[in-house]
């Protein structure tokens, strides 16, 4: 078996303070003729099955926000026989918040030549900063 998921993607979206904002489903291709089983493992325990049909919804957040590697086995239903899918890795990401009761951001050595601008977020992701739509950065420094 392949594992798919529409459009592609390995994400689900989660909120900064960890509520699943989108989830995705993992599919189970096969272009082998014939009935199957399915058994959909996750890395952290791969001896529990986690789920049993031809797909599987990821549907909660991580409270870490680790990636979390999923599998699924495929069993003929007539001689037995099994496959394992390759592992399908999920991220969860979501868009930056600000922490509460601050405004996001400091200025160091404000209106001087060498002024530093620190944007400070929350959130599950690797993000990308720009000021006054300017280039874009990994660092949140300016």
């Amino acid at each position: 078996p392949v594992i798919t998921t529409p459009n592609n993607s390995h994400v689900i979206c989660v909120d900064a303070d960890g509520t699943l904002v989108r989830d995705l489903t993992l599919t189970a291709d096969n272009n082998i003729p014939g009935t199957y089983t399915y058994e959909w493992y996750e890395s952290t325990n791969p001896t529990l099955v986690i789920g049993t049909g031809s797909d599987f919804t990821v549907s909660n957040a991580e409270p870490t926000g680790a990636t979390r590697t999923y599998t699924v086995v495929m069993t003929n239903t007539v001689t037995g026989c099994q496959n394992a899918s390759a592992s399908f890795d999920v991220i969860q990401s979501g868009q930056a918040a600000v922490a509460t009761g601050t405004i996001g951001y400091v200025v160091t050595n404000a209106f001087s030549d060498l002024q530093t601008i620190t944007v400070n977020v929350t959130g599950y992701g690797s993000y990308v900063f720009s000021l006054d739509d300017g280039p874009r950065q990994i660092s949140n420094v300016f």
